[in-house]
């Protein structure tokens, strides 16, 4: 016998389409409606658990692009 749980899920709503670091721990990244057997229950922002920073690669490539551009 199951508690329900396998009827929960969660829908990103306004999800970007890609994410830039750096992020802080606690940053919202958007929310998400809280789903019970198809019935929006609720809502919840979806947040960063830990800080995230911007690789130094990815870095110098964003810095050459905008130099570039």
């Amino acid at each position: 016998e199951g508690n329900g749980s396998e009827s929960v899920s969660f829908e990103p709503i306004d999800m970007p389409d890609a994410l830039n670091a750096p992020f802080k721990k606690g940053d919202t990244v958007c929310k998400a409606k809280i789903m019970f057997t198809d019935q929006q229950i609720g809502t919840v922002e979806l947040v960063v658990a830990e800080n995230a920073n911007m690789s130094m690669l990815l870095y110098l490539k964003s810095a050459f692009k905008r130099m570039t551009a």
